[in-house]
């Protein structure tokens, strides 16, 4: 039987040369020109594996025929296990022709092993030691070579894609662009109908709320069809890069979304809108579910979560839906910085009447002057982690988690260093203290 998650990393690996092509070929030839010369003008065929099959890449100049027998022979490779030469025999191509001819086969292995090609050489002498070193050397050129040309392709492709993917969110630009052109109008004919009534604060309610109408509906929309089509539930896209696009939608939806839903709680937080009611409440089955809930953001980046509750559960005085935001947004948070493979601990206890909580990631921690600042709002830290490339937020998060456990008769504060990780505490009173 075969080994099936072997074949398929075989299957990967060389898919990824297929981009190979006619741009390596002048320093491949001269690669196996320089060969030839130092083996006294022997033939030498490179043929590069793919996931489609055996094709020619360089050669020196040899009779048609003679390539294509050198090519069958290549195709008919043995498993080689790692670098070197090994001899292979030429069949006669008519009775006219003497008896085997040898033939020199040096593979091109990957760092795994995977041969991904092979430098064929014949020539009318005896191998010697030293023509076999020079073949694996010109093998580990020709290799270095095919990898550098994979990389310039993919990294042609990834230019081109890019491209396309600017002018669909330029023209995605335009069309928002258009729809805040009208929402400013809307708002400016409503702030001259109410100035007498209201004040400039309430004006700005009034426009976040026209941005929610008009961004959030249409916007979900948007998310929800793209998250159908990425996941091909009616049936295959056909094209690759047009699930692309559907991520890069997806992906961008979600995050216009919610930093509009950042700016929103803000916007009632300040207006006094935002309605929290404290209660007497179990402080688990909230911590629970939270986690619970960023449990797929961990696993997607290969974070662990631990948390040792409290036995019995504390009896606290908060607001549910509250409290759930203030920890989703620092679990969020707290994953989004962990280390690849690395824990975020949320440690719980009760002292002095309170509930503590903390939650703390081993990522690259935080300088004191962004320390200083990240409590207010819009406020972001200048450095981030070098694998973060996701888009930045509104520097809300921290803000909103702040007031909304201050409007549940709690605190929130920062702890971190550089290099050592960031820890976010809050406290809330106990119920009956």
């Amino acid at each position: 039987m075969p080994d099936l998650p072997s074949d398929r990393r075989k299957r990967d690996a060389l898919r990824q040369y297929r981009a190979v092509g006619s741009e390596t070929r002048p320093a491949l030839d001269g690669l196996l020109g320089a060969t030839a010369e130092t083996l006294d003008g022997a033939d030498c065929l490179l043929v590069l594996f793919d996931d489609r099959g055996p094709r020619p890449l360089a050669s020196t100049t040899m009779d048609t025929a003679v390539r294509g027998r050198l090519q069958a022979l290549a195709a008919a490779l043995p498993p080689v296990a790692d670098g070197g030469c090994i001899q292979l025999n030429l069949p006669p191509a008519s009775s006219d022709e003497a008896a085997h001819t040898p033939v020199l086969a040096a593979p091109l292995l990957t760092e795994d092993g995977i041969t991904i090609g092979v430098l064929l050489v014949q020539g009318h002498r005896r191998w010697s030691a030293r023509d076999r070193r020079r073949i694996a050397t010109s093998a580990t050129a020709a290799r270095t070579v095919i990898d550098l040309g994979r990389t310039a392709a993919n990294a042609l492709e990834a230019v081109d894609q890019l491209a396309a993917h600017d002018a669909e969110l330029t023209h995605q630009s335009s069309i928002l662009e258009h729809q805040a052109e009208e929402l400013v109008r809307l708002a400016e004919d409503n702030y001259v109908q109410r100035l007498s009534a209201e004040g400039a604060f309430q004006q700005k309610s009034l426009f976040l709320a026209t941005m929610t109408h008009e961004l959030r509906t249409p916007l979900t929309a948007i998310i929800g069809f793209a998250e159908v089509m990425e996941q091909q539930m009616l049936g295959p896209v056909g094209n690759d890069t047009y699930l692309g696009y559907l991520n890069a939608i997806h992906g961008s939806g979600r995050h216009l979304l919610s930093i509009i839903n950042d700016l929103l709680d803000m916007a009632k937080i300040e207006a006094g809108k935002y309605d929290v009611t404290p209660e007497a409440m179990d402080a688990n089955p909230v911590l629970s579910q939270t986690i619970r809930v960023v449990g797929g953001l961990a696993i997607e980046k290969q974070v662990r979560v631990t948390w040792e509750p409290v036995r019995p559960s504390p009896q606290v005085i908060a607001d549910d839906r509250a409290l759930k935001q203030v920890m989703l947004n620092l679990l969020s948070n707290a994953i989004k910085y962990a280390t690849k493979g690395g824990t975020v601990r949320v440690g719980n206890h009760v002292a002095d009447g309170r509930f503590v909580v903390a939650v703390r990631d081993d990522g690259p921690g935080i300088s004191p002057e962004d320390l200083r600042r990240l409590m207010r709002p819009y406020e972001q830290a200048h450095s981030r982690p070098a694998t973060d490339t996701a888009p930045r937020g509104t520097g809300l998060g921290l803000t909103i988690s702040r007031l909304l456990v201050e409007l549940q008769g709690g605190s929130l504060s920062l702890d971190s260093q550089p290099g050592q990780g960031t820890t976010a505490r809050f406290d809330l009173p106990l119920a009956g203290s």
